[in-house]
């Protein structure tokens, strides 16, 4: 082996690892700049329509992270007292029956501000999950403004070097490059209408049968719509027993009809139109796989990244089986 070749081995050796350190030190950041390149791949046909450049990037970010501001404002005010509340109920309920009918007595434990308090003196670490939690979100939504600006103002610069000095064919990368807009494409659409029209309908039905705090127990479903299939279950049909256990047998069966019935038609024949809308490569099986498997391996950031890594895999093993055949 003559001694550019040995050179040209150990210099692709080199720079392998220095990608992987790269991305193992990128890891803590690495679901706000996903997010980050998903949001700034979909919003670049509104970018070019407003004339592109660093002043439309800043300007459409800064809507992008004032809107989810306002977004989390408006879920803090309508949901923060009944998140207490029931809070409050389940620390106060001294049996699994007393939690349960915790879930539909309204008015028995009201909310108690000094229950942070409490917590705070019994706990001392609370207080630094919570700081810790504070300064997470902060710095979250400062990746992925940070990450978004530059990918809409300097994104496609960005994939043209990719592009160059990658050690794929251009029509490869490409290939790749379109799975990884195709998984974020198909996670917003497909995951993020169902988890909203399974939390839409959670709260008109708990809002139906007077159960209280439809809305923070709707809300719930909707961060647990994320999980297919066993989801939305985990809520309504501890809140089915407690009305049992109450002796609001109707409302029961109601809510079990409508949890086994409807809210199963949006996961099984509405939630596959909306993976068709996002065009998403994965079925339900792989998809339900990975964001488990994800997040049992990376953390609650799993749910996006595992789906991403699931779908670039299934493309790679595609290109390589064409390219041997």
């Amino acid at each position: 082996m003559d001694l550019k070749a040995l050179y040209q081995r150990w210099i692709g050796v080199i720079a392998v690892l220095l990608c992987i350190a790269v991305f193992v030190a990128m890891k803590p950041i690495a679901v706000p700049l996903v997010l980050a390149a998903w949001t700034a791949t979909l919003a670049r046909p509104i970018h070019r329509r407003l004339g592109g450049g660093g002043l439309a990037a800043g300007v459409m970010t800064a809507v992008l992270i004032l809107a989810l501001i306002a977004v989390l404002g408006l879920l803090y005010a309508f949901l923060a007292e009944g998140a207490m509340g029931l809070a409050t109920s389940l620390e106060k309920a001294d049996s699994p029956q007393a939690a349960l009918e915790a879930l539909v007595t309204p008015g028995k434990a009201p909310a108690d501000p000094g229950a942070l308090k409490k917590i705070g003196q019994e706990h001392p670490d609370f207080g630094k999950y919570a700081a810790f939690l504070g300064i997470g979100t902060v710095l979250f939504l400062f990746f992925l403004a940070l990450g978004t600006s530059g990918l809409l103002h300097g994104g496609e610069k960005l994939y043209g070097w990719l592009q160059k000095h990658a050690p794929l064919r251009a029509d490869h990368f490409d290939r790749l490059g379109d799975a990884f807009t195709e998984t974020g494409r198909g996670l917003f659409t497909s995951i993020g209408l169902t988890c909203l029209s399974q939390g839409i309908l959670c709260t008109i039905t708990f809002t139906a049968l007077s159960v209280p705090r439809p809305f923070v127990l709707g809300f719930i479903c909707a961060l647990f719509a994320i999980l297919p299939i066993v989801g939305t279950p985990l809520v309504w049909i501890p809140v089915a027993i407690a009305l049992f256990v109450t002796g609001a047998t109707a409302k029961a069966i109601i809510l079990l009809v409508i949890g086994g019935g409807v809210i199963a038609a949006i996961e099984f024949a509405i939630g596959p139109m909306f993976a068709k809308l996002g065009r998403l490569k994965l079925d339900g099986g792989l998809l339900l796989l990975s964001m488990f498997g994800g997040a049992l391996g990376l953390g609650p950031g799993g749910l996006v990244l595992g789906p991403l890594v699931f779908r670039l895999a299934k493309e790679s093993a595609q290109l390589w089986r064409e390219s041997a055949g």
